[in-house]
C-alpha cells in the first residue's frame, strides 16, 4: 500500500496513466515549442513576426546564436516546470485523468509532476525528440 492507501495493482495503472500524460505532455508543449523555436532562429516561419526575429537571429556570429539557443531551451524547461509547478501547489485547480471512475487528479498520482521532467529517466530524456544537453 502507498500513502494514498493504493495497492499495488492501483500503484501500477496510476504509474501508467502518469506516464503516458508525461508522454502526450512533453510532445504536445516541450517538442512542439521547442520545434517551433528551432523552425523561427532556422528562418523557417512565414509570420511577420518570426521573420523579424529570424532576421535579428540571423545578423547574430555563430557564437551569439549557440547562446540564444541555449537562453530559449531553458526558458522552455523554466516555463514547462512552472505550469507542472503551478497545478501542484493550486488546490483549486488540477490537470486530470477522466477514467472509468471519474477525473482523478493527476498530482494524487505522482509523487511530484513538476519533478517527472527531469533525470536520467524523467519525461524529457524518455519521451522528448530534443534531449537538453
Amino acid at each position: 500500500m502507498d500513502k494514498h492507501g493504493r495497492g499495488l495493482g492501483e500503484i501500477m495503472k496510476a504509474g501508467k496513466i502518469v506516464e503516458d500524460f508525461g508522454a502526450l505532455f512533453i510532445d504536445r508543449v516541450w517538442d512542439n515549442t521547442v520545434d517551433t523555436m528551432g523552425m523561427i532562429i532556422d528562418g523557417k516561419m512565414k509570420s511577420e513576426r518570426a521573420q523579424k526575429l529570424y532576421a535579428k537571429i540571423n545578423a547574430l556570429d555563430d557564437n551569439a546564436k549557440g547562446v540564444i539557443k541555449e537562453v530559449i531551451m531553458e526558458a522552455i524547461g523554466q516555463n514547462t516546470f512552472n505550469v507542472l509547478q503551478f497545478f501542484e501547489e493550486e488546490e483549486e485547480y488540477i490537470i486530470g485523468f477522466n477514467g472509468e471512475e471519474g477525473i482523478t487528479d493527476l498530482k494524487e498520482l505522482s509523487d511530484g509532476l513538476a519533478g517527472e521532467l527531469y533525470s536520467e529517466d524523467g519525461w524529457i530524456e524518455k519521451y522528448s525528440k530534443t534531449k537538453i544537453e
